[in-house]
């Protein structure tokens, strides 16, 4: 138990400090990996090795049918981020902004607001990471365009981003993973998350326009906004179908034992088909590919990795252990905020994999217990850089850009806004649970 420990541990401080201090290892402009992303798999190999784990269990979980299983989960996730970043790749969420940054004028409290509605109506529908990935460059450009102070509108884009992709269950592989594991239908996750994550966005939106009422009274310089068009209205529209495909698959999985898994890879599939067969007529068959390649595959070391320290976790008893201490009376509060700094300890995904085990033993929990989680993992994300992968790719795109947004700073700005933002989200699921 103690050696177990002690590699899960050290895997686990090894992610940490290489997502602060080196968390690329780059051979080449071409050739770079995410290096923190593989302590997780590193340590879960030792375990394996030497039999601080039973691998046979491991191994049942891996290739049952159950919602446990991570690799079921993973590709859920590939195939919705797939159908994201095509839209990306054909100008989709360019074309969009543009017609959004259109109706701001010259007023840059309301060019703000606009741009935190549209990134929280978006956010809802894709992903965190997609909005972020996409978004942050298109901000740098405009915001050096219009000669205006970015860290505002990035980091109201931010966390507009990573407080609303809470809503569905969809938005975030944290919610994906902690719903699918659980066995939470769609509609019962949106029916309880809707008002909590309503009310930490508008929590969020408030906090940033005191923050930043003094350069976002400022009158700004009219931007000259270039037109953007979609590449292909074809290949957008049918991608936009099969994302409403994928959504509905998700949502009925409940009711008629539909795998949502299976579906959102068909409906990933038929794209990168229709993609290939469309751009061969005209002239773009290399954007799936391009696509592809975007794809986050840290995410597969990371999650598999994590996934296997906590089954080493689970049969020494710790998450037992957690999770007696945490329920009962102000459950909701303790697994809240426990949860929001346990995700920026190890990174908001192995944290929802450890607090969903951590459910699993305890057997008996309110829904209320794993949305106050749920929740968290998304809110988690700006409390510091450390807390989502999505955190750590924003600093570095926000970096390229050459904009004095610091790891403290961000912090600084972050973990008010979280604390404030999850604490109203933590009352309404605390009053939800008391009323209904």
């Amino acid at each position: 138990m103690i050696a177990g420990l002690t590699v899960s541990i050290i895997s686990c401080l090894g992610m940490a400090l290489s997502a602060i201090f080196l968390p690329e290892v780059k051979f080449s402009k071409r050739i770079h990996f995410t290096l923190y992303c593989f302590f997780p798999l590193i340590g879960a190999i030792i375990l394996l090795a030497f039999g601080l784990v039973d691998g046979k269990a491991v191994l049942d979980v891996l290739t049952s049918n159950l919602p446990v299983n991570p690799l079921q989960i993973l590709v859920l996730f590939f195939s919705m981020v797939f159908i994201s970043l095509l839209l990306d790749e054909e100008g989709f969420f360019a074309y969009l902004a543009n017609l959004a940054l259109r109706k701001a004028g010259e007023k840059q409290i309301g060019l703000f607001s606009i741009l935190f509605v549209f990134v929280s109506i978006l956010t809802v529908f894709t992903s965190n990471d997609i909005i972020v990935l996409t978004f942050t460059p298109f901000l740098l450009g405009f915001c050096k365009n219009a000669r205006i102070n970015p860290i505002p509108y990035l980091l109201g884009e931010f966390i507009a981003a990573n407080t609303f992709s809470a809503l569905l269950p969809v938005g975030n592989p944290t919610n994906i993973y902690l719903t699918s594991a659980l066995g939470i239908s769609f509609f019962d996750y949106l029916a309880y998350m809707a008002l909590p994550s309503l009310a930490s966005g508008l929590i969020a939106y408030l906090a940033l326009l005191l923050l930043f009422h003094k350069p976002l009274s400022k009158q700004m310089k009219k931007a000259d906004i270039p037109d953007s068009q979609l590449a292909d209205k074809p290949t957008v529209f049918f991608a936009l179908f099969c994302l409403f495909f994928c959504i509905v698959c998700c949502a009925l999985s409940s009711f008629f034992a539909i795998p949502s898994y299976l579906c959102c890879l068909a409906g990933a599939l038929a794209l990168f088909l229709f993609a290939l067969i469309r751009g061969a007529f005209v002239k773009r068959t290399a954007i799936p590919f391009k696509t592809i390649k975007r794809l986050p595959f840290s995410l597969l070391p990371l999650l598999l990795g994590m996934f296997v320290i906590v089954l080493a976790l689970r049969e020494y008893g710790i998450t037992k252990t957690i999770g007696e201490f945490l329920s009962g009376p102000g459950s909701i509060w303790g697994y809240g905020y426990s949860s929001l700094v346990t995700a920026n300890l190890v990174n908001n995904i192995p944290m929802s994999v450890l607090f969903e085990e951590v459910f699993a033993d305890v057997g008996s929990y309110a829904l209320s217990d794993v949305l106050a989680v749920a929740l968290s993992s998304n809110v988690a994300a700006y409390l510091t850089p450390l807390g989502a992968l999505a955190g750590l790719m924003f600093l570095r795109v926000v970096h390229e850009g050459k904009v004095d947004l610091s790891f403290a700073k961000f912090s600084a700005y972050g973990c008010l806004i979280a604390i404030l933002a999850l604490t109203a989200g933590l009352g309404v699921i605390s009053i939800q649970s008391l009323l209904l």
